[in-house]
């Protein structure tokens, strides 16, 4: 069974949540810049299926960081344009799943960059960018990529609480969700916080948990933990991330 096929069935094409990037037009907690620096680490499980119905899954630890950037264009202005970058390094000792003999672990890393365009309003938001790599989206007997785009769409429902749909826009991209996603959020004081499902990387759907502190003026904290199983595995990640956000309107 193909990703694609697995995410149609699982109905995960879109799911998973992501932290706002900050900068929407019309709202008093905007600003201008926002720049962040993330880490994290997880696992995630390699899973192959024969034509009668035998199974092979290996555990596989990663780590990664990455960074991203969003400015509105032009600053100052509370403008809907907004331009970002985000990159990232993955980098694990993998072992494929394979049926008919054993396959060595060996290192498998990729970096990308992700420049990106997008509208955001107070009421809703749509972006879209390119990936400059071909990223990973699923690991079996073989590695399969996924499109070089990145896409979000957010449609806000009340005082603040939000909808957001997502691809290739997690930071960072594996432990911090996965490549699909969608999710809503529960603002709560300085506190936001993020429930949904993620998908892409790791082999199953899983539980994604996400959370923005504001620590001081400007300077925030970002979390997330992401958890699911693969026959037995632990299918999983956690991140944590540093952003300082820059302009007249942040608090």
């Amino acid at each position: 069974m193909t990703i694609l096929s697995k995410i149609k069935n699982g109905m995960c094409f879109c799911v998973v949540l992501g932290l706002p990037i900050g900068i929407y037009q019309g709202n008093p907690d905007s600003t201008n810049l926002s720049i962040g620096a993330y880490g994290g680490a997880g696992r995630f499980a390699a899973f192959v299926q024969g034509c009668n119905g035998e199974t092979r899954t290996t555990a596989n630890n990663f780590s990664e960081y990455g960074g991203a950037a969003y400015l509105a264009v032009p600053p100052g202005t509370n403008s809907p344009l907004v331009v970002g970058l985000r990159g990232g390094h993955f980098s694990s000792n993998l072992q494929l799943a394979s049926l008919s003999n054993y396959t060595e672990r060996a290192e498998y890393t990729f970096d990308y960059l992700n420049p990106s365009v997008s509208l955001e309003f107070s009421r809703f938001g749509l972006g879209v960018g390119y990936v400059s790599e071909n990223v990973p989206i699923h690991f079996g007997g073989h590695i399969e990529t996924g499109p070089r785009f990145s896409s979000h769409l957010r449609l806000n429902i009340y005082r603040g609480s939000y909808i957001l749909g997502s691809f290739n826009e997690d930071m960072p991209l594996v432990s911090g969700g996965g490549s699909f996603n969608l999710g809503f959020s529960i603002p709560a004081g300085k506190v936001f916080l993020f429930n949904g499902l993620s998908a892409g990387q790791y082999h199953n759907v899983g539980m994604l948990h996400q959370g923005r502190i504001r620590l001081s003026r400007g300077i925030l904290v970002d979390a997330s933990f992401r958890w699911g199983s693969t026959r037995g595995i632990f299918e999983g990640g956690g991140s944590v991330g540093l952003v300082y956000q820059f302009g007249k309107n942040r608090h």
